[in-house]
């Protein structure tokens, strides 16, 4: 069988190589009025993804999200939730202290890579904390994740989920 040739090959709507020659096809379409492209690649493929996404345009079907959101900090929620403890905590002096001291572990890191395990080992780490002020660093953890949750940046908790300390402290004598 013959190949075609680039300038005998048959136009089609929505699919189209840029920049010319260079073997790089996009797909251009319209769903619900609002202009979607998609770089695919070999141009049967393009034919291919541009058939099925008017398709699923026509059924109402959910297009996926084709770029991936920016990654929400943990310094961003941590200065919303600072935010909220000056408005609404008596706490907020302790509060801004203990993210300061969470904010050189933390700061840059992605709350969905934040885990349950991650928050044990920092707290573990911290020899140099009483377990009733590790607690208070998970309660602000906490804090923090809660108030994401309520503003639509966080699904989960993972201060929630690591467990608080336990135990008499050696050397203290409690009074009952």
């Amino acid at each position: 069988m013959a190949r075609i040739a680039k300038s005998e090959q048959q136009a089609m709507n929505g699919v189209y190589e840029q920049p010319p020659n260079s073997g790089i096809w996009w797909i251009n379409y319209y769903i619900e009025g609002k202009r979607r492209r998609e770089k695919v690649g070999r141009r049967s493929d393009a034919i291919t993804l541009y058939q099925r996404r008017k398709t699923d345009g026509r059924m109402e079907i959910k297009m996926p999200e084709v770029r991936p959101k920016r990654a929400i900090l943990f310094e961003e929620i941590a200065a919303d939730a600072l935010a909220y403890s000056k408005d609404h905590k008596a706490s907020y002096a302790g509060d801004r202290s203990t993210v300061k001291k969470l904010a050189p572990t933390f700061a840059k890191t992605a709350i969905k890579d934040i885990t349950p395990q991650m928050v044990k080992a920092y707290l573990d780490s911290r020899k140099d904390l009483t377990k009733t002020t590790m607690n208070r660093y998970r309660g602000t953890m906490s804090m923090i994740f809660q108030e994401a949750i309520r503003n639509g940046k966080a699904e989960a908790n993972p201060a929630r989920l690591s467990s608080p300390q336990r135990g008499k402290l050696p050397g203290k004598v409690c009074h009952v």
